[in-house]
Order: structure tokens, then sequence, then C-alpha cells
């Protein structure tokens, strides 16, 4: 596919998914839409954050009951992620700078493989910690 924006051709999987285009892909490439979208935002930055602060207060009590419904369901796992949370806040556990799976630079995500032990973690990028949970293995 080309990018209708840079005039790239490139594969598929560089184009987020659209279903309202024939293709199934959008017309411009991650990379150019990820730039229109920070541009967008920088030259109104106050619509944006307004319009934030707008659908959540629309649905705040929604928010909220969820994020209670949570952490009543889930105890262990909310207990674990605190811990972790803390550990790194007192200075006990240092974060890496690179995903222990992909070794790629970023800031990792503690992901807990067994939440009994919740200062055991494994550290991974956002990419890698989101296959994970879907079961995708890492490439």
């Amino acid at each position: 596919m080309k990018c209708t924006r840079c005039k790239v051709e490139k594969p598929c999987e560089d184009f987020n998914k659209d279903k309202s285009r024939s293709s199934g892909y959008s017309y411009t490439c991650r990379i150019c839409a990820s730039k229109s979208g920070r541009k967008y935002y920088l030259n109104n930055m106050d619509k944006v954050l307004q319009n934030s602060k707008n659908v959540y207060q629309a649905g705040k009590e929604r928010i909220l009951e969820r994020t209670k419904d949570y952490a009543e369901d889930n105890p262990e796992k909310r207990r674990a992620k605190s811990m972790i949370r803390h550990a790194l806040n007192m200075g006990r556990i240092i974060r890496p700078d690179n995903c222990s799976s992909c070794s790629s630079s970023c800031v990792p995500d503690g992901h807990h493989d067994d939440y009994s032990k919740p200062l055991v973690v494994r550290w991974l990028c956002r990419s890698c910690h989101v296959n994970h949970h879907k079961g995708i293995a890492h490439a």
C-alpha cells in the first residue's frame, strides 16, 4: 500500500485498520498518522484537553463504578500492582530501561506471572505486554 501523505510504498502492517475503507486499512501509514495527530494536539491543545475533560465528566460515575468493581473483583492484582508501585517509589526495585522480551529501549510495564509473588515481575514494553495477554508469541 502507498501512504497518501509520505507517498512511500509500505506493507499493510504499517497502516491502521479502518473498516470504513474498502481495503480495510487507513490511507495514511501509522508514522504519518502519529505525526499528524501530534501536530493537531499541539495546535489545538486547549480544545483537546477540554474535550477530554468533558468526556470524563460525562462518564465519571461509570468510570468510577468500573474502577471500584475491578478493585473488588481483583484484590490480589490490585495488591500486587500497589506493592510494585510502592517498591519503585521507595527505590527497592529499579525499573530497567529496556524490555526483557525484545530488548527495546523503553519504559517497560511490570508484568506479574503470579500475583501471589507481588514483587516478582517481568519488565515488558507495551507492545510485548499486550501481545503476551493476547497470547501472541514474541517473534
